[in-house]
């Protein structure tokens, strides 16, 4: 039929039209279906991938399946502990030798620093936690005491007589100590001698919650979050006798013969901060690893002073006395980090021994101040310092668990 026959026919005919429109509504509904099937795969997806992130989001809240018990564990961790960061270089000991007959040449024979460093020392680490149905509280702490010591001399100047009219030679010992050079008068009994100490005290206490993220039979993984107790005493100490120097304090004369001693510290209050961190234990069988990683914030008042005292007699002048002081305190602020890996065997159901390493780190730490004769004809000064302390250490493991 021709189109234009087929066209009038449809106009003419309403059957023929009326199937017309339902073959195109057909056709409409068939697309309709098909997207909605389209649609409900993605949303069946979304609604996967939806349930799956709320799934994850309650087990934050929600106690897992397996955490329905109440257990006591007490930890006792003996420390062989290093402290690093606090190590200072407190003066120069340098050898010279004047040749009296070349117009008083003089050759350094030879040098050497002396360094103040920390000794190794014992300490002890407890931990005592209560958990159930996946959540508790628990409370852990370790302290330790660090110093060490340096001492020198006596060093002696003496003159070497050469044969017959050869010129003598002067040998001294010089120790540059707080920038300024001292040694022993020719002709003297006792020697210069020099002694210096540091010691660092410290300890802390965490105070936290407990809460379990995931556990079952082989792996636990942990939240904690409280807060951080601890203290710090840092004293460091240097002393010269006999010592003949070019002195720049107001009284005592240019040229003098004496002692002199410098005491500083840094003493911090009671501070206390926020902690939060993740603990995670693995079993194998009898087995087991224990991992921790702790952040928190010491912040509190921290005292630094020193004092510098000497005695000395000006030649040709009596004894006298000099001293001088220094003080601050201001509020500071401490991040500390640590971290424990540690292996246990359960020897009974109760009882676990084991072995591991422990390291703490406390970051820019205020300490003790450094004191500075700069100049033979000025007052000495002091200069703060500030240092990131890491105390390492290995550690045994003693496990109760009830």
């Amino acid at each position: 039929m021709p189109y234009f026959l087929n066209l009038g026919v449809a106009k003419n005919n309403p059957s023929i039209d009326c199937m017309g429109y339902l073959i195109n509504f057909n056709l409409l509904e068939i697309k309709l279906m098909q997207g909605i099937k389209s649609r409900m795969k993605k949303l069946n997806f979304c609604n996967k991938y939806i349930a799956i992130v709320i799934g994850v989001l309650l087990s934050l809240v929600a106690p897992p399946s397996c955490a329905n018990e109440e257990e006591w564990n007490i930890h006792l961790e003996p420390m062989y502990m290093a402290a690093y960061g606090n190590d200072t270089r407190i003066a120069d000991i340098v050898a010279i030798s004047t040749d009296l007959g070349s117009g008083g040449r003089f050759s350094q024979t030879a040098s050497g620093a002396v360094n103040l460093g920390m000794n190794d020392n014992f300490a002890i680490r407890g931990e005592l936690e209560y958990r159930k149905n996946g959540w508790g509280w628990g409370a852990s702490g370790w302290g330790v005491n660090a110093n060490g010591a340096k001492s020198g001399g006596p060093f002696n100047s003496d003159f070497i007589l050469g044969p017959g009219p050869t010129p003598p030679t002067v040998n001294e010992t010089q120790v540059i100590l707080w920038n300024e050079t001292l040694f022993s008068p020719p002709i003297r009994q006792n020697g210069l001698a020099f002694q210096a100490k540091n010691n660092l005290d410290i300890w802390n206490t965490d105070l936290y919650a407990i809460r379990t993220l995931a556990k079952n039979t082989e792996n636990q993984l942990d939240l904690t979050f409280g807060v951080k107790i601890g203290n710090m005493d840092n004293k460091r100490q240097e002393s010269v006798d006999n010592a003949f120097f070019f002195s720049s304090f107001p009284g005592v004369g240019i040229l003098t013969i004496g002692k002199a001693r410098h005491t500083s510290q840094a003493n911090f209050n009671v501070m206390a901060g926020p902690s939060i961190g993740i603990k995670s234990l693995t079993r194998f069988g009898k087995h087991k690893v224990e991992g921790l990683l702790n952040q928190s914030v010491l912040i509190g008042e921290i005292e630094q002073k020193a004092s510098f005292q000497l005695e000395t007699a000006g030649v040709g002048f009596a004894p006298e006395f000099s001293s001088q002081t220094f003080s601050r305190k201001g509020t500071d602020v401490v991040p500390i980090t640590e971290i424990k890996f540690k292996y246990m065997y359960e020897v009974t159901d109760h009882l676990s021994l084991g072995f591991g390493a422990f390291a703490s780190i406390w970051w820019n730490v205020p300490l003790s101040p450094e004191f500075s004769h700069v100049s033979s004809f000025n007052p000495g000064t002091w200069k703060l310092r500030e240092s990131t302390l890491s105390f390492v250490g290995g550690m045994g493991s003693i496990s109760y668990r009830f």
